[in-house]
């Protein structure tokens, strides 16, 4: 279950609400429910899944019942590439510094044989 912390966040963001105790007490317990829903592994849809609806649980359920995750490892796209960082300004400074090394017609030479 979600901490206390979030709880506390939830209630704060509730404050504005004029709701009764018992609605304000359900639609936090529903917040609550939803958060570790999304954040809990096993409530997760499993990604293979063609339909989406399959949870991991139930596709662990449907190998094994006994079967139990132990651990996992996360991956997130793209974690571990290096970022190309663009500095479009010292691209076109470089450019035209070979241009004027190299004289106008360097970049703009034609390459076909007659």
């Amino acid at each position: 279950m979600p901490s206390s912390g979030k709880k506390a966040i939830y209630a704060e963001q509730m404050k504005e609400m004029k709701k009764t105790p018992q609605v304000f007490g359900k639609i936090l317990e529903g917040k609550l429910a939803r958060f570790a829903d999304e954040v809990c592994l096993v409530s997760q849809p499993f990604v293979k899944d063609p339909t989406g609806k399959q949870s991991v649980a139930d596709f662990l359920k449907a190998i094994h019942p006994e079967i139990k995750v132990t651990e996992f490892v996360r991956y997130q796209v793209g974690e571990g590439m290096a970022k190309k960082s663009d500095d479009f300004a010292s691209e076109v400074a470089k450019g035209e510094a070979i241009v004027g090394a190299h004289g106008r017609r360097a970049a703009t030479r034609n390459y076909v044989r007659s």
